[in-house]
C-alpha cells in the first residue's frame, strides 16, 4: 500500500547563491505551480568551500539583500508557507 504525500508534508529547500545564480525569480513560480501550500525554506547558509573560489560568481556567501530578494520572489509567486533561515 502506498501513502500519498500532500503539500503539507513537503518542504522545498532553496539555497540562495550569490549573484542570483539559483534564480529564485524563476524557481518560485515553478514551485507555486505545483502547490501554493508547499512550504519553502529559503536558506542563506551558502559558503564557498573547496574549489568554489575558482569561480568568481560563487566565491562569496549570499548577501542579506539576495536572501530578501528570494523571499520576495516566493511571496510574489503566491507561496503561503515561506520559512527563512538567518537574514
Amino acid at each position: 500500500m502506498t501513502r500519498q504525500v500532500g503539500p503539507e508534508n513537503v518542504i522545498v529547500r532553496h539555497l540562495v547563491l550569490p549573484g542570483g545564480v539559483a534564480s529564485p525569480e524563476k524557481v518560485m513560480p515553478l514551485i507555486a505551480g505545483v502547490s501554493k501550500d508547499l512550504a519553502v525554506n529559503v536558506m542563506s547558509q551558502y559558503r564557498p568551500v573547496y574549489r568554489a573560489l575558482r569561480f568568481p560568481v560563487i566565491a562569496r556567501g549570499a548577501h542579506p539583500e539576495e536572501v530578501r530578494a528570494a523571499v520576495s520572489a516566493a511571496n510574489c509567486a503566491g507561496l503561503r508557507n515561506v520559512l527563512v533561515d538567518g537574514i
